[in-house]
């Protein structure tokens, strides 16, 4: 079985070939993960890939067990399940290097970077990114080269680092655009809606993320709707419109729950909570928002986005689920 590239590629690296009977249940896996994970069926990726990596280490087919270990971190790190995706992440590292593979390297690189960003660790975070991206420049690859520039700039889009990060996503919306990778255009000017609205450019956020909702509604999945959803609801919210806010944090909360993940129903949750706070409904805000959050989150600190002004950021934590301290930014690996 081949899975063909296309102007943008749901998987990563070369095709597993067929060698003897008995490995194509493994091999089905890995073409399966490649839509599973993009899909957001995280719990039927590990299925699938948890029995395949087992054959491959049993079989002694170290570049097969790479690559499957590497869709098994990513599927452990998008379901939160960070220690497990720290584990296996490195462990398909570790094999990537000892064979000499350097392009299975630079994709475990850019997963465990993404991994880093979803627990808060931005500088480690950035350092394997661009380390990755060192490594695929050589190829040429204008998609590649986009996601790369997407990357880094989610992450120093959390370092503070504004006008770099800016930087960036231009040259991902540039290379996207290029390629017709019309998912992760999507993604990247949602995330530049992030950057905007962080900086308090409100009306040049709103119409990022009403562009990257375009886009998602007929290229993205469930996930990146939602997420777009939210980010888009918070701006309205800032500017006046509640009634539209709510519905969209409704929608994206409805999503999220679908998806079962909690962290994000609860970003949804604090989102309508603070709609709500601003007309005037304080005692309904406190309803939903408390409660909720420390029956569902065990992370700690809210991890929604700061507002435009100083004055009303909140302390942030850890990376959300796919997982962000801003609910409506994507994370790098998009």
């Amino acid at each position: 079985m081949v899975v063909r590239r296309t102007s943008e590629p749901a998987g990563r690296g070369a095709p597993l070939p067929y060698a003897r009977p008995g490995r194509g249940a493994a091999q089905l896996a890995y073409v399966l993960a490649q839509f599973l994970n993009p899909e957001c069926h995280w719990q039927e990726a590990r299925a699938v890939l948890e029995p395949a990596a087992a054959h491959w280490s049993r079989t002694g087919n170290e570049p097969a067990l790479c690559r499957a270990l590497d869709h098994l971190s990513t599927a452990h790190t998008c379901a939160g399940h960070y220690p497990q995706a720290t584990r296996i992440g490195e462990r398909a590292r570790d094999i990537a290097r000892r064979s000499g593979d350097t392009e299975a390297e630079a994709e475990i690189l850019r997963t465990l970077g993404t991994l880093k960003w979803h627990v808060g660790d931005h500088r480690s975070a950035l350092s394997l990114l661009q380390r990755s991206f060192a490594i695929r420049k050589i190829t040429g690859d204008a998609w590649d080269s986009a996601r790369g520039h997407n990357n880094m700039a989610v992450t120093l889009l959390f370092l503070g680092e504004h006008e770099r990060a800016l930087e960036h996503f231009e040259k991902a919306v540039s290379g996207f655009t290029a390629t017709d990778g019309h998912t992760s255009l999507g993604k990247t000017l949602n995330n530049t809606g992030d950057l905007y609205f962080r900086t308090g450019e409100l009306k040049s956020a709103r119409r990022s993320f009403e562009e990257a909702l375009k886009f998602l509604d007929s290229s993205g999945n469930r996930y990146d709707r939602a997420t777009v959803k939210g980010g888009l609801a918070d701006i309205l919210a800032s500017c006046g419109e509640s009634a539209r806010a709510l519905q969209l944090h409704e929608e994206a909360f409805a999503e999220f729950r679908a998806l079962k993940d909690p962290k994000s129903e609860a970003d949804m949750l604090i989102g309508l909570g603070e709609v709500l706070r601003h007309a005037g409904e304080r005692e309904k805000a406190c309803g939903i928002s408390v409660p909720h959050w420390t029956t569902h989150t065990p992370w700690g600190l809210p991890t929604r986005r700061p507002g435009p002004h100083a004055a009303s950021v909140r302390p942030t934590a850890t990376w959300a689920d796919p997982r962000t301290p801003s609910r409506s930014c994507a994370p790098p690996s998009a």
